[in-house]
């Protein structure tokens, strides 16, 4: 009985994260994501406290976070070199180009890096698939099948806002794609990045017992990745 309780409310987790992936891209203003998010993200790990998991099961006990955060910080210089490669290399600075970063004004640009990036999207991720996903899922679960179902997730999770900037083109190296079925691939790619993605920040976060680390690297690739759009324009 316990482990039915426990499937289902996994069952459950998943379905509503999904659920308010889908919500957000589409019905909620983007000026209201970062409070929003934060609120889902701390609502999250209430759920997994309110379910018996503990703080360090969580991985935001206090105790961890120190080291956590210097792991994560040694991580930020590597991603750095290689988005920032990525992004002036000529065969892939194309997948790089962003219309919104291309045209945000500098004020626009330091609210995305400094503000939305790292405590409206990453950290509520965070919060939301290495912390009480993962922490559910780690109840019950090998620590390999627990890493590969959250990640998987977190790349279905990519879906609705890549098909988005798809369809406007905002995205101008995968927006080319010719057919219904060549975008429906190019979607899939970015959940076979995310996914992969997932896998590495979780394994942070099991490393250092911590959501600091993956914090730290989320927001590194993704305000990087914002700044290399900006470079990738004007290149």
């Amino acid at each position: 009985m316990a482990v039915r309780r426990t499937t289902l409310v996994e069952s459950l987790a998943a379905a509503g994260a999904l659920t308010y992936g889908l919500v957000l891209d589409r019905r909620v203003p983007k000026r209201f994501h970062v409070p929003v998010n934060l609120a889902a993200g701390s609502l999250a790990v209430a759920f997994g406290i309110g379910e018996g998991i503990s703080a360090g099961g969580l991985g935001v006990a206090r105790r961890d976070l120190g080291a956590g955060a210097r792991f994560g910080l040694l991580c930020v210089p590597v991603i750095g070199a290689a988005v920032i490669g990525a992004a002036m290399h000529p065969r892939t600075s194309p997948f790089f180009v962003d219309r919104d970063a291309a045209e945000a004004t500098p004020a626009t640009a330091r609210f995305e890096t400094l503000v939305r990036i790292p405590f409206g999207t990453a950290l509520p991720e965070e919060l939301l698939f290495r912390g009480a996903l993962l922490g559910l899922l780690l109840r019950t679960r090998r620590p390999r099948h627990a890493v590969v179902v959250s990640s998987l997730l977190f790349g279905l999770w990519h879906v609705a806002p890549t098909a988005r900037k798809l369809r406007e083109s905002h995205v101008t190296g995968w927006a080319a794609a010719p057919s219904p079925a060549a975008r429906a691939g190019r979607v899939a790619g970015v959940v076979a990045v995310t996914t992969g993605a997932g896998m590495a920040l979780a394994w942070l976060r099991l490393r250092t017992r911590s959501v600091a680390a993956p914090w730290l690297a989320h927001s590194a690739v993704n305000a990087i990745s914002y700044l290399g759009a900006r470079l990738a324009a004007r290149a």
